[in-house]
């Protein structure tokens, strides 16, 4: 069951990348793409049903590349709440299974970059919270911490060029 899942997954990341790669970025192409997507997704969740919690969650994280291709699927279709989402499942599933390694921190700031991103591309009526860019950051300084140490001024001298769009969202979000 886990590989034709695999199959399938892996079949509609391609058709996102194929549609990436030649430059389609209409929305409604880009949409249709995170619906199947989530569809496989679904599939995923439901064939782990029978498991109990924790098992389902370690089965779930095997299809983690899969939200990773929903999250990036969906901001290159503006939907960014659903990347978001799928990025902070992304983080959920790698904390569970590799904690405090450059995976974690690699989700952690993908997502603070998703709510970067969100935040200076959105309009005013459609933002999402200050508190959860700071939070999602907060969580990724942390994560960097751990992994290499350093405290905060290592994470902002490594982080530099990623944060430039972090604190330009945070000041549209401030303001």
């Amino acid at each position: 069951v886990a590989s034709q899942l695999a199959d399938r997954l892996e079949s509609e990341l391609q058709k996102f990348s194929a549609a990436r790669g030649k430059g389609i970025n209409g929305r409604n192409d880009m949409a249709k793409i995170v619906k199947m997507i989530r569809s496989v997704l679904a599939s995923v969740d439901k064939a782990a049903e029978d498991l109990s919690a924790g098992l389902r969650r370690l089965w779930r994280s095997q299809f983690l590349w899969g939200d990773h291709g929903l999250a990036m699927a969906a901001q290159e279709a503006g939907l960014f709440q659903e990347a978001v989402d799928a990025f902070r499942n992304c983080v959920s599933l790698v904390a569970m299974v590799a904690p405090s390694s450059e995976y974690e921190l690699k989700y952690r700031m993908m997502l603070t970059q998703s709510l970067s991103r969100w935040a200076l591309s959105a309009p005013a009526s459609n933002l999402p919270s200050a508190d959860d860019l700071k939070e999602a950051l907060k969580h990724a300084e942390e994560a960097h911490n751990r992994l290499y140490g350093g405290g905060g001024r290592h994470f902002v001298c490594r982080m530099k060029k990623r944060l430039e769009d972090v604190y330009a969202a945070l000041r549209r979000l401030q303001s």
